[in-house]
């Protein structure tokens, strides 16, 4: 594409509004940036946002308390400042500009968007876009400053108020107002301090002795620096058996660690005008892989993420795992490892977690979330499906290592699927799932179906006791090999509880594809996805064998792509 116009900056939980304002914008003709549409394909997903907003001439922040705790907000704000891009600060609540983007944002005047977006409002939003790109000139339209302008405290108080009032009034009528922050200049001390003087700087990330992939931010707090005379800072490096390194940045507080991999120690001082420094922070280490395939070539350790055990993808507790998906990540990973050394042994480390959990903010979090939480983990498996609504929110997936079909289970004496619709008034689906996307293309069709959904950990069994026990439900959706065990393992043994299955292959006259079932990895992990790629192509006989094993039920011939 082009080079974009105007890069979108936002937290996660405001992607619905970020979506609006996006597509506000390229109504007009104004080009875009936007995660996670404009992260190309294979691409580290840090440098594709640090190229984005090289290319982009505005910043547009979306702020709210999510995006005001968010440090990935923070590093864009502050790339932003670094490649002179116009910035912009958008308010969607009544809050202050947060503390952690105050030093960039607090001499901008900002935009209030508050909800609900309405179409007035975006499009005065999209007013002010056009004004700031017209002008290329912040200062010249009066309503952003530019980065380097936001930092001068001498620069913010000579802007005449009487003009941004005027300004804002001009431009935003109404309920979609302009409000203005007028900056104050940053707390004197006429003291400077000098070498070994003041407190040492607190690091923040990443934590001590942690593991890390890809572009790597080092981080820390400008707690108790005095500000109007910070020069920059030094960043010291060392990695085992090696020299320091130091380099000196200007004022911001973050430093890419983007070449060094392996052991590496670090630590930060500040530099004041005059040459004055304050102590060294304290040293932290941490070991860099530029992959997850790096690290694992390095430590010969799979770190492998799954949701809850109990079916045949995954079964059993740590060192005992086992089922389709274990036995084939150890097999291909071992196989990888041992092209390069032929007496390479694989240790497996599990990491486990529920389908969907509460999160920190008491929100929902799905396990698919793993990757993101923790860095520590190489890829996820747990019979998931390769849809592209996960590709979309950040997923990469590799080839397909199993397919089957989506199925219906009914009770015998109860009416099933007739004429292509189900005969009955509730359906069961767990959240999350292809289950449930299909569960309600279905209600669609039959506006009066009732789809109930199960929720949280062990919700395929909370699901069955509703269909064969409590009867609140009169059918289910589930994938077919995980159906048909959970429900043996539900029925038990001596029970005369029967039931009906229907693959679901056929919708309204559509086809309804196959479940293909594959690894989950970052996007950014292309070296590690193309080799288990080029493993699984060469795999198809072990694949039919541990389909055979674990699903009796399939066709391994069609079920192994």
């Amino acid at each position: 594409m082009a080079s974009p116009s105007v890069f979108i900056s936002y937290a996660t939980a405001d992607r619905e509004i970020a979506q609006q304002v996006c597509e506000a914008f390229e109504n007009r003709g104004i080009s875009c940036w936007i995660a996670p549409r404009n992260v190309p394909a294979g691409m580290d997903y840090g440098q594709a946002i640090v190229d984005g907003i090289k290319k982009s001439r505005v910043m547009v922040v979306l702020l709210s308390e999510t995006s005001g705790a968010s440090r990935y907000v923070a590093r864009e704000v502050e790339r932003a400042v670094t490649h002179e891009v116009s910035l912009l600060p958008v308010r969607l609540a009544q809050i202050d500009i947060p503390d952690r983007l105050e030093f960039f944002l607090g001499s901008c005047q900002w935009f209030d968007l508050l909800p609900p977006a309405s179409a007035k409002h975006l499009g005065l939003l999209g007013d002010a876009v056009v004004r700031l790109l017209e002008s290329d000139a912040a200062a010249a339209g009066g309503l952003a400053l530019k980065p380097q302008q936001a930092r001068s405290a001498e620069i913010s108080r000579k802007f005449p108020l009487k003009m941004i009032a005027s300004f804002g009034v001009a431009v935003a009528l109404g309920t979609g107002w302009l409000a203005f922050h007028r900056p104050q200049p940053p707390p004197g001390n006429p003291s400077l301090p000098h070498a070994g003087k003041g407190a040492p700087l607190a690091l923040i990330l990443p934590a001590n002795h942690v593991n890390c992939l890809g572009s790597t931010q080092l981080e820390w707090s400008e707690e108790g620096l005095e500000m109007a005379q910070l020069e920059g800072f030094e960043v010291e490096l060392v990695q085992a058996g090696k020299a320091a390194v130091s380099t000196r940045i200007g004022v911001r507080y973050s430093f890419p660690l983007q070449q060094m991999e392996g052991e590496i120690a670090w630590r930060v001082r500040p530099i004041y005008k005059g040459g004055g420094t304050a102590p060294w922070s304290e040293q932290r280490t941490l070991v860099r892989d530029q992959d997850a395939l790096a690290r694992i070539l390095r430590t010969h350790e799979l770190h492998f993420g799954h949701a809850e055990s109990g079916n045949n993808f995954i079964n059993g507790e740590s060192d005992n795992l086992s089922g389709f998906d274990v036995d084939l990540a150890k097999e291909l990973v071992t196989r990888i490892l041992q092209r390069r050394d032929p007496n390479a042994k694989l240790t497996f480390v599990p990491h486990a977690s529920r389908w969907i959990r509460t999160g920190s903010d008491g929100k929902p979090e799905l396990f698919l979330n793993l990757l993101r939480r923790d860095q520590g983990v190489d890829l996820l498996a747990s019979g998931v499906s390769i849809t592209a609504d996960r590709q979309r929110d950040g997923l990469a997936f590799t080839v397909p290592v199993l397919s089957y079909p989506q199925t219906l289970i009914t009770l015998k004496d109860q009416p099933g699927w007739v004429n292509g619709r189900p005969a009955f008034p509730h359906l069961g689906a767990v959240d999350g799932t292809t289950n449930m996307l299909l569960a309600r293309r279905i209600q669609k069709l039959t506006p009066e179906l009732e789809v109930v959904p199960y929720t949280g950990s062990g919700a395929h069994e909370k699901m069955l006791k509703g269909l064969f026990e409590t009867r609140e439900i009169e059918g289910c959706l589930a994938d077919k090999p995980l159906a048909l065990k959970k429900i043996k393992n539900f029925q038990g043994e001596g029970t005369d509880a029967e039931f009906s299955t229907v693959d679901i292959t056929e919708l309204d006259g559509h086809a309804i594809p196959p479940e293909m079932i594959g690894f989950v990895l970052r996007p950014g992990d292309t070296a590690l996805r193309e080799a288990l790629n080029r493993e699984i192509a060469a795999s198809v006989e072990l694949r039919r064998d541990l389909a055979k094993k674990y699903f009796p039920m399939l066709d391994p011939e069609s079920g192994v792509p």
